[in-house]
């Protein structure tokens, strides 16, 4: 049981909390939600602010209405990039088998109380930006040179290996008045 996680990659890119050097406790005492095959934990364009984390079972992946892959790992989270990018979630999420997962119900909530989970989120994402590397460089190994849509390729790792987030510019504060300190109201 969970002693502390470091994500290790799987063959689709997801990290998982399987194997560890990071203390991540604090998933202990998360509630266990359990969902039925065809129940959805996230719609493609809608709002959650949710994370949840694979204890068993199945879900399949689907974006824009496509089918991309199912995921069976322990440990495997759904919800974060939604958050990060602070945007509508970004897939749907469908149970695909009897399965539990631990639930953050708020995840800024849980991020403020257990600052040290975000790394683990980092990781996660990091993993699977490899992967998809890795997945896209290997296609353009087998293709490259030949006449066809496969010249996208370099369009989209030049896309993947380069993109920065958008500037977002400093929010002001009166210089009369102190910032106001992360975590307090």
């Amino acid at each position: 049981e969970p002693d502390g996680y470091f994500p290790s990659q799987s063959w689709n890119g997801r990290a998982s909390l399987s194997e560890s050097s990071m203390d991540l406790s604090c998933l202990e005492n998360l509630p266990l939600i359990e969902k039925a095959p065809g129940e959805e934990i996230f719609v493609q364009g809608q709002q959650c602010p949710s994370l949840f984390l694979l204890e068993e079972g199945c879900v399949e992946i689907l974006k824009n209405g496509v089918y991309i892959t199912e995921i069976s790992e322990k440990g495997a989270c759904f919800g974060e990039m939604s958050y990060l990018l602070q945007s509508e979630d970004t897939a749907t999420v469908r149970v695909k088998e009897p399965s539990t997962f631990r639930w953050i119900e708020d995840l800024s909530v849980h991020l403020e109380a257990n600052p040290g989970f975000l790394v683990f989120l980092a990781r996660s994402l990091a993993h699977r930006l490899n992967a998809v590397n890795e997945y896209l460089a290997e296609i353009k190994r087998q293709y490259g040179g030949k006449e066809n849509h496969f010249d996208l390729m370099d369009d989209i790792l030049k896309a993947l290996l380069v993109r920065n987030p958008p500037v977002v510019p400093p929010r002001e504060v009166p210089d009369d008045s102190d910032p106001p300190i992360p975590g307090s109201r």
